[in-house]
């Protein structure tokens, strides 16, 4: 069996106790996996306190947007908050005619995340 290079790539930094996920690539159908991994490894202190960095994700489909549910889910089960920035006009578009702005913050910048 082969198994295909990943679509998504994580790149984590901790700042300010929290987790800082930087995301490249698409978020199509291995994205939920590739977040459960990231998530995973992180410190248990940051796992409740993400902040999703989609500056170099210029494509998301129906998986990414489950994707994006579940981790929601799992950060807001324990009391923990998810936030995104770096969206372009397209992202932004999805995520609210989807309905995850209402959920999910959206920031500017990451030191404005970081702030808030």
């Amino acid at each position: 069996m082969v198994k295909m290079e990943s679509s998504l790539q994580i790149e984590t930094e901790i700042r300010e106790n929290k987790a800082v996920l930087k995301l490249k690539g698409d978020m199509v159908s291995d994205a939920e996996e590739e977040l459960a991994k990231a998530v995973n490894a992180l410190p248990e202190e940051s796992r409740d306190k993400i902040i999703l960095d989609l500056a170099q994700t210029q494509y998301i489909n129906s998986a990414g947007i489950a994707a994006l549910i579940s981790l929601l889910n799992k950060v807001t089960e324990t009391g923990g908050a998810l936030k995104l920035v770096g969206l372009n006009r397209h992202f932004q578009k999805v995520l609210e005619t989807v309905g995850l702005t209402e959920y999910i913050p959206i920031y500017e910048s990451l030191d404005e995340a970081l702030r808030s």
